[in-house]
């Protein structure tokens, strides 16, 4: 029952490190907002390819896939 258990926990690891590796891959920038210059900053982001995620305190995070 044991070797059983064994296999079936040792099957599941292959499964989930497969699953990892085809996992998309991100990386992340912040960037301090100015009101001024806001739409000049996204824009300049966006065309590095990145997505905004979300703002908090006037700081933006944004992500895009891992090259």
């Amino acid at each position: 029952m044991r070797v059983w258990s064994g296999l079936r926990y040792g099957l599941g690891r292959i499964a989930l490190d497969e699953k990892a590796s085809m996992m998309q891959q991100w990386e992340y920038a912040t960037a301090p907002l100015i009101t001024h210059a806001l739409q000049e900053i996204l824009n300049n982001w966006g065309e590095e390819g990145y997505e905004l995620v979300t703002v908090v305190d006037n700081v933006a995070y944004f992500k895009r896939p891992k090259q």
